[in-house]
């Protein structure tokens, strides 16, 4: 790991300094906040999925009472980080049960978090306004906090310092396109980044880009991606023989996936379906959108006058030749169904999605060009052989031909990704070595 510059030290002058410019921050969040307000409100008011209040992400939790006892407050933005750190979660409900809380960011991490854990409370993450982290920190009264990837901010770090609270960063990412931005603001991250208890990073490169922006190389360790180990104790959870006859697949019905599909790939990812299943009739497809708020995929199929069936109303036998994934918190399952799987959000510029899950499964994984958000999984399944790279919808559609049609070029394709996925497993347990140092 690269060195970074000399971190400040934490005096009374470097405590002064940061005092200022938290109220320099504090004003432009709070402005931002305000003429910003008709936009986020589209974006935070309760709807279908999520009925919660607004307000908790002011710190105002009307579930949570005051109390004596230390929790163990977890924070996860969305869907994926609370998947990747859900054995993690489990690992602490059994060393601190009664403790642990979780919080989110998005609405649709709420709506997960509540099935997946339905016993723990959750809430939303409060804004990063002095007062507002304070009330907040004041009513969870956490002895540790444990931030999921990478998430810098600053009252959260300036709060829990003073109330001597540990802030620990686990699956620690910092992409290059996030490590462009930190950099630009690093003067006045290195005021903060030092707070931080300790930082568990996915790999030497993302653990030397967090010391390079502030942080102190001797707090910052490189423990791999627990996204690895989540979608391995998936793989042995779930039954994919089991599945198929819950939803109504017959067994020797070949399905393809397309996870996570964006709003630009649905027209082209409908094509390939219909094409597909001139060439094979008995192919079913269940097409998952990445934004059920987002998503038209229904309207353009009833368009095309093609046949289809949603997830959450699916009938005893399913005869349609495509299946709508209209529910949150389904997909990394039903992978495990498929054949072959496509992952989305790479056709476009949308930087691609988690291809882990359908590797664990043992199933060929395909991508487009744009796959920057998970730049190093993809990399390792592309290098141990488990997954191909397309370049365009047509590529596309070759490449899932050839594999539908060639049986042991799949089989052989899916047993080196879940292989890949092996290796890289362990993660979780190096994580929790650092986590109970501050328990």
């Amino acid at each position: 790991m690269e060195e970074g510059r000399t971190a400040h030290p934490d005096n009374g002058i470097n405590r002064l300094v940061r005092s200022l410019l938290l109220a320099g921050y504090d004003l432009f969040l709070s402005l931002f906040l305000l003429l910003g307000f008709p936009f986020l409100w589209r974006r935070i008011r309760p709807d279908k999925y999520c009925s919660a209040s607004p307000l908790e992400r002011f710190g105002r939790y009307r579930s949570l009472r005051r109390s004596a006892q230390k929790r163990v407050w977890i924070h996860a933005v969305s869907v994926g980080e609370l998947r990747a750190v859900a054995g993690l979660i489990d690992a602490l409900l059994k060393e601190r049960p009664g403790e642990v809380l979780l919080s989110v960011t998005t609405r649709t991490g709420r709506l997960v978090a509540s099935r997946l854990f339905p016993s723990l409370p959750c809430v939303f993450f409060p804004v990063d306004i002095g007062f507002v982290m304070g009330r907040a920190l004041s009513l969870i009264n956490p002895r540790i906090v444990i931030i999921v990837e990478t998430e810098l901010w600053p009252n959260l770090l300036s709060e829990a310092r003073r109330r001597d609270v540990p802030v620990v960063i686990v699956n620690g990412r910092v992409s290059p396109a996030s490590y462009r931005w930190y950099v630009r603001f690093s003067p006045f991250l290195r005021r903060f980044l030092p707070l931080l208890s300790a930082a568990v990073m996915r790999t030497d490169e993302e653990a030397s880009r967090l010391v390079r922006i502030g942080a102190c190389a001797e707090r910052v360790s490189v423990g791999g991606s627990m996204k690895f180990d989540e979608a391995a104790s998936l793989a042995r959870r779930v039954d994919p023989a089991k599945l198929r006859k819950k939803l109504g697949i017959g067994e020797d019905r070949p399905v393809i996936v397309f996870g996570s599909v964006h709003p630009g790939e649905e027209e082209g990812v409908v094509e390939i379906c219909e094409r597909l299943v001139r060439r094979f009739p008995n192919l079913l497809s269940l097409i998952a959108p990445r934004w059920l708020e987002k998503t038209d995929i229904s309207r353009r199929l009833r368009t095309r006058g093609t046949a289809f069936a949603l997830y959450t109303r699916l009938p005893h036998r399913i005869d349609a030749p495509v299946i709508v994934v209209d529910t949150y918190g389904e997909l990394s399952s039903l992978y495990a169904v498929c054949e072959v799987a496509f992952v989305g959000g790479s056709l476009v510029q949308g930087g691609g999605q988690n291809p882990i899950e359908p590797a664990a499964f043992g199933r060929p994984v395909l991508a487009g060009p744009f796959i920057w958000h998970f730049a190093e999984e993809w990399e390792c399944l592309l290098a141990g052989g488990g997954a191909m790279q397309v370049k365009s919808f047509s590529h596309l559609e070759e490449a899932l031909c050839a594999l539908l049609s060639n049986h042991p070029l799949r089989r052989e394709l899916g047993k080196k990704a879940a292989e890949t996925v092996s290796r890289h497993t362990g993660a979780t347990e190096k994580t929790l070595r650092t986590i109970r140092k501050f328990l």
